[in-house]
């Protein structure tokens, strides 16, 4: 594996790179979907469905309270 592929396995595993990469393609897709408001749904499943997946994968649960007894 070479020096660039390593950088880029580097960045997608970079939580910080993953939310990047998620609010750039959100701003893209509304600027893409502007006036059709079941694209712009469909986008919006997308989104909840990629960020459920990244906070799970990092163990983060969405679905649980902070609060650790």
């Amino acid at each position: 594996m070479g020096p660039e592929q390593s950088l880029i396995f580097h960045l997608i595993a970079d939580p910080i790179a993953q939310f990047a990469m998620i609010v750039l393609l959100l701003v893209i897709a509304r600027f893409l979907v502007r006036g059709r408001p079941t694209r712009r749904f469909l986008v919006h499943i997308a989104f909840f469905a990629v960020l459920t997946v990244l906070l799970v994968g990092h163990d983060v649960a969405p679905w649980t309270t902070g609060i650790v007894d």
